[in-house]
């Protein structure tokens, strides 16, 4: 059991966990699922609008915890890479969104030193707007079994990067990161890179079969819990959440969510002051 003076940190709900029928429907199943926090999708946002979306969120007792856009930086072009990051920072400051994510994308023909040069100098480009705008751009480094939509895989890489940008961090998924050995030193050596946790398990009947599927939280393939703790050891005090993607119905992605957010509180408790 982990032990906080103080209070347990945010736990948000990705919109990519919720059925995703409509902006409205989402932002009541999270605050039906008992969360404070959301993190919102980008192309729910633009299909919905972000005026729109704003009216939502001012009708609701909710927060925005991030902004998911999905892009996938170094396989776009130079002009609309640009011309993007700069819409998506700007709709992530009208959210009140603190971390914006990306994707690194694949590097195609590129080998990984130049991939990573034409990351950095595109990031670089829009990192002081990023500042002014009070958004923190968080680069989200994959498992390798998806290489194909990025060529990070690991902290330390997408910490190198981060430190050469203007706000600018690490989004560590555990899913896809609990595969490295050298994960636990990155947790410690590379903590005030980090601006977001993004907490799943993996299915094992799943991963056997060579499938891809995310599971709930007390899952036994990726040891979620040690590496909450792990992270609060090293001094992480940024928010958490639930990228568990199960949206077979709206009732599944609600009971889903729940429970994560159940699991997660129990993994906390406030000293009490008879110490």
């Amino acid at each position: 059991m982990i032990q906080l003076k103080d209070d347990r940190p945010i736990f948000g709900v990705s919109q990519s966990v919720l059925f995703n029928a409509d902006m409205a429907s989402d932002l009541d199943t999270a605050l039906e699922s008992g969360f404070t926090h959301i993190a919102l999708l980008d192309q729910m946002v633009h299909r919905t609008g972000l005026g729109e979306t704003l009216r939502l969120l001012r009708e609701r007792p909710l927060a925005v915890s991030s902004y998911h856009t999905g892009l996938m930086i170094v396989e776009m072009a130079e002009a609309e890479a640009d011309a993007r990051l700069r819409e998506e920072i700007a709709i992530a400051e009208a959210l009140g969104a603190p971390a914006m994510v990306v994707c690194p994308g694949y590097g195609g023909n590129r080998s990984a030193y130049a991939a990573e040069a034409v990351l950095t100098e595109r990031l670089q480009r829009v990192g002081p707007l990023a500042r002014r705008s009070g958004v923190v751009i968080g680069i989200e480094p994959l498992h390798p079994f998806l290489h194909a939509s990025s060529f990070l895989h690991t902290v330390r890489d997408t910490a190198r990067i981060a430190a050469q940008v203007e706000s600018c961090g690490v989004i560590a998924d555990l899913v896809h990161l609990y595969w490295d050995r050298q994960f636990l030193d990155d947790i410690f050596r590379h903590i005030d890179a980090v601006c977001m946790v993004h907490l799943a398990n993996l299915d094992k009947a799943a991963m056997q079969e060579r499938r891809w599927r995310r599971a709930a939280l007390d899952g036994d393939v990726v040891p979620v819990a040690k590496l909450v703790h792990a992270f609060q050891e090293a001094g992480y005090r940024g928010n958490y959440e639930n990228e568990i993607i199960c949206r077979q119905s709206a009732t599944e992605s609600r009971d889903a969510a729940a429970a994560s957010r159940i699991w997660f509180e129990g993994l906390w408790r406030i000293e009490n002051a008879a110490e």
